[in-house]
């Protein structure tokens, strides 16, 4: 089997996420999907407006609305107008997802 370097970090990458979704789960966070946990990456890198989180995920301004809007009501993120451009949405986390990240902080450790 020819192994390609680009295919087994997607496969590492995969195991690593399922696992920390599980140990998730496992605390009580109930169920964060691959694509919220790619979210919340793309912010603890520093990556705050909602049209580059877009990009980053590959998928529509709309996707990433309606996700956000779900991440909003599990108190993950907070959304707001970029105050140096009042079209952009710029994307933080809440206070209460505090627990949460100290939680996948444990796990990744």
């Amino acid at each position: 089997m020819q192994h390609f370097l680009m295919l087994d970090l997607l496969r590492a990458y995969y195991w690593f996420d399922e696992a920390l979704q599980e140990g998730l789960r496992h605390k009580g966070w109930g169920n964060i999907t691959r694509s919220q946990s790619l979210i919340l990456t793309n912010i603890a890198f520093g990556v705050r407006r909602a049209s580059q989180l877009a990009r980053n995920l590959g998928i529509t301004r709309q996707a990433i609305s309606k996700m956000l809007a779900e991440m909003e009501r599990k108190e993950l993120v907070q959304s707001m107008y970029d105050p140096t451009d009042g079209r952009a949405q710029i994307v933080n986390f809440s206070d209460k997802s505090q627990n949460i990240r100290d939680d996948a902080m444990e796990l990744l450790r």
